[in-house]
């Protein structure tokens, strides 16, 4: 059986309405004539695609569909906005088993051809992004065994009455979108401060895809604040090994496992990088070890401090 469809999201609430009324649609519909189409609609960013996944493997789990998901990003076949349907009727030939050199090269016989092969078919075919309804009808199964799944970013009228069920999704209510909150962050945050969790909730407007970039921008935000001190610390204790070696140049007493310290310190900020904090850590090292005059360690110093406090600074 043939499913082409993504691993399952990862973060995913609500929309149990949504769902439960596209399966009762598919459970109670008496006409076989056409396939069913769930249209489900609404602005970017809401989850529509996820949740057109999920009713799919919901339908094969609960109903014999024996030929499988067949699954097509319509925004994929469009040059400058305008889809071919001869293309996208091509791509699902192929996943119908038909090999690209026996695809008809016209575009009234690949009609004639998908009909054929899908006549005594039953597949549940997801079309994404769909801008009209005339978009969808020359992609439907002959059989009225199939269920179509379509999303697109608002109704798609003039489809057969009867054939189509409108699922017009709403913004998460605050309950939903702050659970979903919850389960991207993964910690006491959102509890621990119930306020500016609902503040993120209300900013993210209800749409699932912006609350989950605002959690995405806060933690790479938190992440390069962790690794700018981790770099900071690094050099901090490098710089201090090598403050400590020029010292015992200068008077000739130090202790004994300086030399060692010095090392370990230099091995963090060759771990650490980049390459020229590296460098310069590096020739400040082989100048201690050539016992370099006072001026050249100097300005070997202040090289890896400027170029530390290059790289310290955030972006």
């Amino acid at each position: 059986m043939r499913v082409e469809l993504p691993p399952e999201p990862v973060y995913f609430v609500n929309r149990d309405d949504e769902r439960e009324r596209a399966l009762r649609a598919v459970t109670e519909r008496r006409s076989r004539s056409r396939p069913l189409v769930l249209a489900l609609s609404g602005p970017g960013g809401l989850g529509k695609t996820e949740l057109a996944g999920l009713i799919a493997r919901t339908l094969l789990d609960r109903r014999p569909f024996a030929d499988g998901v067949l699954s097509v990003d319509l925004d994929d076949f469009r040059a400058d906005g305008v889809l071919d349907p001869g293309d996208v009727l091509s791509q699902l030939l192929n996943s119908l088993d038909v090999a690209p050199d026996q695809v008809q090269a016209q575009y009234a016989a690949r009609c004639r051809q998908y009909w054929n092969r899908t006549s005594d078919a039953n597949p549940v075919l997801l079309l994404d992004n769909a801008r009209y309804a005339s978009e969808v009808v020359p992609l439907l199964p002959a059989s009225g065994d199939s269920v179509v799944i379509a999303t697109s970013h608002g109704p798609l009228h003039d489809l057969e009455a009867g054939t189509a069920v409108d699922l017009a999704l709403p913004p998460l209510e605050e309950r939903a979108a702050t659970e979903l909150l919850e389960l991207i962050v993964r910690d006491h945050r959102p509890a621990a401060d119930p306020e500016a969790a609902r503040a993120v909730v209300r900013l993210c407007d209800g749409l699932p895809a912006a609350l989950l970039e605002s959690v995405r921008m806060t933690l790479r935000a938190e992440s390069d604040h962790r690794e700018f001190a981790l770099r900071r610390q690094t050099y901090a204790e490098f710089l201090g090994a090598a403050e400590t070696r020029i010292l015992t140049e200068r008077n000739g007493r130090g202790q004994a496992d300086d030399d060692v310290l010095l090392q370990r310190a230099l091995g963090g900020v060759l771990l650490e990088g980049p390459p020229e904090a590296a460098a310069a850590a590096q020739h400040l090292v082989d100048c201690l070890r050539r016992h370099e005059r006072p001026d050249e360690l100097k300005r070997a110093k202040l090289a890896f401090v400027s170029v530390a406090q290059e790289r310290c600074r955030s972006r």
